[in-house]
């Protein structure tokens, strides 16, 4: 059964994280990745409207072939990043597994990815792959894909439903607020960063299910 797993890595403990720390580029997320012959291109999108001295850092890295602004939107720049994946364990252990990398979130504190493996034998062999090339790592959730559905429609993950869950006993959207997401993840045991983005994928999750997919204006209540 396939298993989706969360894992947090140090910004240069593989080749991709190296180069987008290269400059002070902030908060930065990937969009998606385009496979280029044996290349990966990763689409990231960076806060802000875009920094020269950034791009230009990122630019100077010894594996980049290329990089280019391709849209600004709210605050945000996209960039599509060309760069030499041969180096690059982490990426390499992934497509050999046969593994997805469905979200990637990280800056100059770390990076946190979410993946999904075919299995629970693809995933210990991505673990031991990663450890052989020296990449410190921390698994952060485990959980079956089957458990996406939350089984009852609502799209909400078995994590994701247990911050949501925790966050509404303790206090944490009421006003004010009666707990942190610091303090959340200390009863979850994971990083505050991981609470915040649950919390914001379950939300978003359920806003998708019931708000979006509800009654149009002008029904009755």
């Amino acid at each position: 059964m396939p298993v989706i797993t969360e894992l947090r890595f140090s910004p240069t403990s593989f080749e991709m994280g190296r180069v987008l720390s290269a400059g002070d580029g902030g908060r930065m997320e990937l969009e998606r990745l385009v496979p280029l012959g044996t290349a990966m291109v990763p689409f990231v999108w960076v806060d802000g409207p875009g920094d020269r001295s950034f791009e230009a850092a990122v630019r100077k890295h010894r594996s980049v072939e290329d990089f280019q602004r391709r849209q600004q939107l709210d605050g945000l720049t996209l960039y599509e990043l060309t760069w030499a994946t041969d180096g690059d364990a982490l990426f390499k252990a992934l497509t050999e597994v046969g593994a997805s990398l469905l979200r990637g979130v990280g800056g100059e504190d770390g990076w946190q990815f979410e993946i999904r493996f075919p299995d629970r034998e693809s995933l210990a062999t991505f673990q031991h792959q990663l450890t052989d090339a020296g990449i410190r790592f921390e698994i952060e959730t485990i959980y079956d894909a089957a458990s996406v559905s939350g089984g009852d429609g609502s799209g909400v993950t078995g994590p994701q439903r247990e911050a949501l869950v925790l966050a509404a006993e303790r206090g944490y959207f009421d006003v004010p607020r009666r707990i942190s997401t610091k303090e959340l993840g200390e009863e979850l045991g994971i990083s505050d960063q991981a609470v915040t983005e649950r919390l914001r994928r379950g939300i978003s999750a359920l806003v998708a299910e019931t708000v979006q997919s509800g009654p149009a204006n002008g029904s009755e209540d």
